[in-house]
């Protein structure tokens, strides 16, 4: 039994979240039974993030079990052959055994996508939140500096949030601007259910003028979903990258797909 590590890219718009359903289409339905047929075996798929329902991911991390010795290079192409074109595996690594991408991750990177500008975008708005009125960049960019470090986000997290503990320790978190689009990038070594749309929604208010930056450290001591901003839409957000540190290989290169 050999374990491979993919890196998956896709557009969340069309399927309702990352985990497995029953009466809808989650992401590993679509990739247990394409696998399945690939690999004329049922094949079981785990993933680094439960990415929501419209959540994009350009870095998601997948992991599957392969009895026999088909390359990698004849998985990573027949994979990409069956998927629909809204996912795509990017890359192929022949991995440990015990390889899991969610424990295993050191740390996870994702961007919330605002087009700021007063005419919404046919262009970007499956990728991101329209916000027509003016944002402001600078006290966006205070009040997200002043998550990083290791704090109780009991504020930024969802009511149906099954973690055991509300702190995370947060590695970066900034908001940039680039022409029309405005985004938050943040890492770090793990995240509450829905923290990351959470934020967003509260820099929202920040970047409109109805909260000021100062605001962020309280709402963080408060301790309360009702301190926070609401929930940002899911089409702003992507799961940009999922980093591991030094996990023992049989020995075998990775494998990239060129495009």
């Amino acid at each position: 039994m050999r374990r491979f590590k993919v890196i998956l890219e896709y557009d969340g718009t069309a399927f309702h979240g990352w985990q497995k359903q029953k009466n809808s289409v989650g992401l590993q339905n679509v990739l247990e039974e394409k696998l399945a047929i690939l690999l004329r075996q049922p094949t079981l798929v785990s993933g680094a993030s439960r990415t929501d329902a419209g959540v994009h991911a350009l870095g998601q991390v997948i992991a599957f079990n392969v009895e026999g010795d088909k390359p990698p290079e004849i998985i990573l192409r027949g994979i990409n052959g069956l998927l629909p074109q809204s996912i795509r595996a990017r890359s192929i690594e022949e991995m440990s055994p015990f390889f899991d991408p969610r424990r295993d991750a050191q740390h996870k990177s994702y961007r919330y996508t605002w087009f700021n500008h007063p005419v919404a975008s046919p262009f970007w708005r499956r990728h991101s939140w329209h916000a027509h009125a003016p944002l402001d960049i600078a006290a966006m960019n205070q009040a997200a500096g002043s998550l990083v470090g290791e704090h109780d986000f009991s504020s930024f997290r969802a009511a149906g949030c099954t973690a055991k503990s509300p702190v995370r320790k947060i590695l970066e978190s900034k908001v940039i601007k680039d022409k029309e689009r405005v985004q938050l990038r943040i890492t770090g070594q793990a995240f509450l259910h829905q923290m990351v749309r959470i934020i967003a929604g509260t820099l929202y208010d920040i970047g409109i003028g109805k909260r000021n930056p100062g605001e962020m450290q309280a709402i963080l001591a408060g301790k309360s979903r009702k301190l926070a901003g609401k929930t940002a839409p899911a089409e702003g957000l992507v799961l940009w990258e999922v980093v591991y540190g030094e996990i023992p290989r049989p020995g075998r290169k990775l494998l990239t797909l060129k495009v």
